[in-house]
């Protein structure tokens, strides 16, 4: 049998917040399964996994639009490809952060011999 979650429990289920599950049902990434037609909705346990791996792709820096394109054909191809991107933002950040380093020697520097100057 199938285990059906009203709204506010899938929420809870999903860790995912209602305004989001509306959202998200909006733009057609994760619908609930079931709708009656006095407009109750429904989730089922396959939409809870579904949800878990929204949630999962997002905390790996995948784009909701990324999701929605790659949902139904997710392969290691594009988490690959996902990987080589976020690898290219950690040599671009760690270049910002290497010339900030520089920046903060030498104003230390500067502040130094201003200091040494007064003396």
């Amino acid at each position: 049998m199938k285990c059906l979650y009203k709204e506010d429990e899938f929420s809870k289920a999903s860790k995912i917040d209602t305004h989001t599950l509306d959202f998200y049902d909006k733009i057609g990434l994760l619908e609930p399964s079931i709708i009656t037609e006095d407009n109750m909705t429904f989730y089922t346990d396959e939409d809870l996994n579904n949800a878990k791996q929204i949630s999962f792709l997002k905390s790996v820096n995948f784009t909701l639009g990324e999701i929605a394109y790659y949902k139904d054909n997710l392969s290691s191809d594009i988490i690959e490809q996902k990987q080589d991107e976020i690898m290219r933002q950690m040599e671009e950040l760690q270049l910002k952060y290497d010339k900030l380093e520089t920046v903060k020697k030498r104003v230390r520097g500067k502040i130094k011999s201003l200091y040494i100057r007064r003396n």
